[in-house]
């Protein structure tokens, strides 16, 4: 299944792609790809490098438009994660986050309202 990042979100959380559980390095399997494939430093320097290109040529959008809507919104839902993991993962929420739990608060952060 090659989906975009954007197409990945839209799908119900049964329908999307793995059920892996913890992979690697002990990185979690996001259930989406773009976002298990943040192990590095320059992993997620890309990954929020296409995830700014994809806000600008509009093909995703995003709940919060201005920054400070956004930072709060990255910090509600850092707070509040305890769902997510429980709910979409169904893992516990990992005790020190790793570069793909940083993207995942970035994308999150696009339509946590």
């Amino acid at each position: 299944m090659n989906l975009r990042l954007d197409e990945i979100h839209r799908l119900p959380h049964w329908q999307r792609p793995g059920r892996r559980g913890p992979v690697g390095r002990g990185i979690l399997d996001w259930q989406d790809p773009e976002l298990s494939a943040v192990e590095t430093r320059e992993d997620l320097a890309r990954y929020l490098e296409a995830l700014a290109a994809s806000l600008r040529e509009g093909t995703i959008s995003t709940e919060n438009p201005s920054t400070a809507a956004f930072v709060d919104a990255a910090g509600r839902w850092t707070a509040s994660m305890d769902g997510f993991f429980a709910n979409i993962l169904e893992v516990p929420v990992p005790g020190a986050p790793d570069w793909s739990m940083i993207a995942a608060i970035f994308r999150a952060a696009l339509v946590y309202e």
